[in-house]
């Protein structure tokens, strides 16, 4: 642990001065979004992602349909459940590199097949020359839903489980560490903090990220659907991009403008900036922006001319709210910028 809070300021960006004065909302904003928001949802993560591990030795210790049904929605919950965290690569999934170990998109399915080819799932040295492109999430997916016929290959089932069971280590590790880091950003500002002496660099960052996992969500699924293969969209496979670009704005939607009674960016902005009007400006956008994306077809349609257009385009909005009047009215400095993500 002391390794992880001494690198995760690393992370961090350089510390602003916030247009506000710093006080209770500081704390109240950082402890609802890394305690009441992100932690549930790495915890739920890991219970999911052992389910899973576990539902893939049970398939392939005596392969067969009812066995398959079942991993296949034990991936789904645990696939979902990444993508409800993958909008903020912040913390310590940016510090496991979680976005490349966990969940390398697209699968490839060429590195995935080599690896079977070579026992990688019993054999340890073969398996430490397989990189992430047969790996992760994406990997299972690729071998529950493609030749399901052939997981009464032991090579193939034995790639297969051992993805399962790196997943729910990985994931496992990843809880117990927003834990910590929950805990202090929720303590951010107090004396006995380590990582953030200052609330606003927290908050600073939070901003920057809620922008980068917008910019992220619109110019690297939506936009690019009408010039995207099938098989490169996230999810496709089993049928679930729609509902993964659902749970990716959900979280961001959540972080922003609060849930069932907790604050978020936008309450933070009404009260401790007395910026009403453009709070309500952004849960408006946000809003709209989440009536476009649920109106996408189920699976979204890559390679149609289009595409995702009318769901990006009220992305952009609610991301220039953020980039601009709203950052200004915090004075925060906007540290992300869209080639950032190219």
């Amino acid at each position: 642990m002391l390794s992880l809070l001494l690198a995760l300021p690393m992370l961090a960006t350089a510390p602003a001065a916030l247009a506000v004065e710093p006080g209770p909302r500081d704390g109240q904003l950082l402890r609802e979004v890394g305690e009441t928001t992100l932690l549930p949802r790495y915890q739920q993560l890991a219970r999911h992602s052992q389910t899973l591990s576990e539902a893939l030795n049970t398939l392939c210790a005596a392969p067969d349909a009812q066995r398959l049904d079942a991993a296949r929605q034990r991936w789904r919950d645990a696939y979902l459940d990444w993508m409800a965290v993958a909008p903020l690569n912040w913390g310590p999934t940016a510090l496991a590199r979680s976005h490349r170990q966990l969940a390398f998109q697209p699968a490839r399915p060429d590195a995935i097949e080599q690896a079977i080819s070579a026992d990688a799932g019993r054999q340890p040295d073969a398996a430490q020359r397989v990189g992430a492109p047969a790996r992760g999430l994406a990997a299972i997916e690729y071998l529950l839903w493609t030749r399901p016929a052939q997981l009464s290959q032991p090579a193939r089932c034995a790639w297969l489980t051992q993805q399962g069971q790196d997943a729910a280590a990985h994931t496992a590790q990843l809880a117990t560490d927003w834990r910590e880091f929950a805990g202090q950003l929720a303590r951010a500002g107090q004396a006995d903090t380590q990582l953030y002496p200052k609330a606003s660099a927290a908050i600073e960052e939070l901003a920057n990220l809620l922008i980068a996992g917008i910019n992220e969500l619109r110019d690297k699924t939506l936009l690019k659907l009408p010039r995207l293969k099938a098989d490169a969209v996230p999810g496709q496979r089993s049928g679930s991009s729609k509902a993964a670009v659902l749970r990716q704005f959900d979280t961001l939607r959540t972080l922003i403008r609060g849930a069932d009674g907790h604050s978020g960016l936008a309450d933070y902005l009404d009260h401790a900036a007395d910026k009403p009007v453009l709070a309500r400006q952004l849960r408006d956008s946000l809003e709209a922006s989440r009536q476009a994306i649920a109106a996408l077809p189920d699976p979204l349609t890559p390679g149609k001319p289009g595409a995702g257009q009318a769901a990006a385009q009220a992305l952009k909005h609610t991301q220039t709210l953020l980039e601009n009047p709203v950052t200004d009215a915090l004075g925060i400095t906007v540290s992300f910028n869209e080639s950032d993500g190219d």
